[in-house]
């Protein structure tokens, strides 16, 4: 695997890392994912946030997008990029769904919205954020995880564990060309 070429690497295969690189992979891309732990199945967490998936929809949760990322950016002083915060609260819905329909559904599972505990202060202020992953909306499935690698390796996705990355190794142009692990 030393001199394999990939169109994505994914760094960390855990949420983020496992959505990233089966989103790559359904649009084509030959995908690696590399991760310093033995294995990942259990790192998945249970709660993930969205707006407006389709659990929330079912739920009646209604998040006010102006007023959460006016509060992030607040909460944040003001040293965050809004436009990356736009494009969570405007797509997180759709990238939950598609964990819904393709990856939890087909084995029993599904996402309950939940709301957060009320608690609010003048720094602290509580969205209905969360999305659980479950079979029967009682207790969490904490092995979802292996369904997420499952559905990634069915697409193609490479996945290498107990590897670090070390560094990245860029062009003249600084293009990721390849990675030392």
């Amino acid at each position: 695997m030393e001199n394999e070429t990939y169109d994505v690497i994914v760094v960390g295969a855990a949420n983020a890392g496992g959505f990233a690189a089966g989103a790559a992979a359904e649009k084509g891309a030959k995908v690696l994912v590399i991760d310093k732990k033995a294995n990942s199945e259990y790192l998945y967490r249970n709660t993930i946030a969205s707006v407006d998936s389709h659990a929330q929809q079912r739920a009646g949760v209604k998040i006010d997008k102006r007023e959460l990322v006016e509060f992030l950016s607040a909460f944040a002083q003001d040293n965050v990029d809004q436009q990356l915060l736009w494009t969570w609260v405007n797509h997180s819905g759709e990238a939950l769904d598609w964990l819904e329909e393709k990856v939890l559904k087909p084995n029993g599972d599904h996402l309950y919205a939940t709301g957060d505990a009320y608690y609010e202060t003048l720094m602290n202020k509580a969205f209905p954020s969360g999305n659980e992953i479950t079979a029967d909306e009682k207790a969490w499935d904490w092995g979802w995880g292996k369904y997420v690698i499952a559905t990634n390796q069915a697409l193609g996705v490479t996945f290498q564990y107990n590897t670090k990355l070390e560094h990245l190794l860029t062009d003249a142009q600084n293009r990721v060309v390849g990675v030392c692990k």
